[in-house]
C-alpha cells in the first residue's frame, strides 16, 4: 500500500504547537513542514514576521499551500537544508522518528535506519541557519534513543531545555528547546566541544586574539550554583597567582584562558629528570599557597586531569569547583599521597627518580600536625635528594 504523503497532525505535533505558540518569534522555519499545521500556528503570531515551510516531499507541499494560507508563509521545496538560505530567529522541526520500514518507506515516518540518524544529522546542520540569539524547537520520543539525542546537543555546542512532554501508551513524547552556546555572551564564537564532567561541560573558542574556555553546567548536574562557585574559587586562587586567568564569570558560565599543555603523568614519561623535578616541586610550591591560605582544593589524591605542564614547564592546576575554605586544608598531604601512590611510583622509577614512600608519609604526618614550614622544607627536601 501506498504511503499517505501528507502527514496529518497528531498528539506530537499539537504537542509541538503549544512550544510554537509559547516561544516562536522572528523569522521562523518550518522544517518538513507536512501539512503546514505547525506553519500556520507560528504564522498566526505576532511576534512572527515571517515563516519558511519546507519539506522534501512535493505532495505534502501541494497539499499545505491549498489547506494552510497566511501572507507570512512561504512554501519551498528542500531536503533539509539543502535549498535554505539565511539565518532564522526560529527553527522548528518534528522530525521522523520511527526506525526504518524497509517494507514501506515513508519519509513522513522513518528516522533512518535506527530512528534517529535524521534528526542527528538536522541538529548538526541546523547550527548554520540559526541565529546567535536564535532558537530551535524540536520533538522527539522515547522511541528516539535519548542518549544519542543528548550527546548531539552537547556536542555540537547547544544549551537545551525541556519545553513540553507528554506520556502516550507506548512512547513518551519531548519538546526540546535549544540554542546556541553563543547566546550565553557577547565574544562566543565557533564554540568546540572539549571535556564533559560530571557538574560541567567544557568548549574552546578564540576570544580577543587568544584560545579559551568556557564551562558550563552539565544539564545533568543537580548542583545548580557549582559554576558560580568555582568562578568565585578562580577568583581566589588567581590573586595567589594560581590557576588558569579567569576572564569572566556568571552564574551560568566562566570563561577562562585556555591551558595548552600536558597532563603530568604523561609529562612525566615524556620529560627528564630535572625538568620532572621542578614540575613536582612546583606542584608542592602551589599547594603549600593554598594550605596557607586555608583553601582545600580537593581531589589532590588522585588529580590525574587537574595538573598541566605547558610548554614552557609551567605547572598550572586546573578545576577549582570543588575547592572551599577550611582551617585544616590537606593540599600537601594529598599530593604526597598521589606521589607515593604505585602508579607515581613506578613512572618516577622509570626515570630514575627514588622516593621513599615510608618517609614521605611520614613527613607528610608531621607537617599535617601544624603546617609548619620546616616541616614543608622536609618534604620537598626528601623529594630532591639523591638515592
Amino acid at each position: 500500500m501506498r504511503p499517505n504523503p501528507v502527514y496529518k497532525p497528531r498528539e506530537d505535533s499539537h504537542l509541538l504547537a503549544s512550544a510554537v505558540e509559547k516561544y516562536a518569534f522572528g523569522r521562523a522555519l518550518d522544517m518538513g513542514t507536512g501539512s503546514g499545521f505547525l506553519a500556520m500556528i507560528a504564522a498566526k503570531k505576532k511576534e512572527v514576521v515571517s515563516v519558511l515551510a519546507v519539506d522534501v516531499n512535493t505532495g505534502a507541499l501541494e497539499y499545505a499551500r491549498k489547506k494552510n494560507i497566511h501572507p507570512k508563509i512561504t512554501y519551498m521545496q528542500s531536503d533539509l537544508f539543502s535549498n535554505i538560505k539565511g539565518k532564522f530567529d526560529t527553527i522548528i522541526f518534528n522530525p521522523p522518528y520511527l526506525p526504518e520500514d524497509k517494507k514501506l518507506k515513508d519519509v513522513a515516518l522513518d528516522g533512518g535506519r535506527m530512528g534517529y540518524e535524521v534528526l542527528v544529522d538536522f541538529l548538526k546542520k541546523a547550527k548554520g541557519y540559526l541565529k546567535d540569539d536564535g532558537q530551535i524547537l524540536f520533538l522527539f520520543s522515547t522511541l528516539t534513543k535519548k542518549e544519542v539525542i543528548d550527546r548531539t546537543l552537547i556536542e555540537n555546542a547547544y544549551l537545551s531545555e525541556e519545553a513540553e512532554k507528554r506520556k502516550l501508551d507506548f512512547e513518551e513524547l519531548f519538546v526540546c528547546r535549544i540554542k546556541k552556546l553563543e547566546s550565553l555572551a557577547n565574544g562566543i564564537r565557533s564554540p568546540e566541544f572539549l571535556a564533559k564532567g560530571k557538574r560541567g561541560l567544557i568548549y574552546t573558542f578564540a576570544y580577543r586574539g587568544k584560545k579559551a574556555a568556557i564551562k558550563i553546567k552539565n544539564p545533568k548536574s543537580e548542583s545548580p550554583a557549582r559554576i558560580f562557585i568555582e568562578g568565585n574559587n578562580l577568583k581566589q586562587v588567581n590573586r595567589l597567582g594560581i590557576g588558569p586567568r579567569l576572564l569572566r564569570a556568571t552564574d551560568k558560565y566562566l570563561i577562562y584562558e585556555f591551558v595548552e599543555g600536558t597532563l603530568l603523568p604523561e609529562f612525566i614519561e615524556e620529560a627528564g629528570k630535572k625538568d620532572i623535578l621542578n614540575a613536582i616541586l612546583q606542584v608542592f610550591l602551589q599547594m603549600r599557597t593554598l594550605d596557607i591560605n586555608r583553601i582545600n582544593k580537593e581531589e589532590m589524591t588522585n588529580p590525574r586531569k587537574h595538573i598541566i605542564v605547558t610548554p614552557e614547564k609551567k605547572v598550572v592546576l586546573i578545576d577549582f569547583e570543588r575547592a572551599h575554605k577550611t582551617p585544616r586544608p590537606h593540599n600537601v598531604t594529598q599530593f604526597c599521597q598521589y606521589v607515593a601512590s604505585d602508579k607515581m611510583q613506578t613512572l618516577l622509577k622509570n626515570k630514575g627518580i627514588i622516593i621513599s614512600k615510608k618517609q614521605l608519609f611520614f613527613l607528610a604526618k608531621e607537617y599535617k600536625r601544624d603546617y609548619d614550614e620546616d616541616a614543608y622544607r622536609k618534604i620537598t627536601e626528601e623529594i630532591i635528594k639523591k638515592p
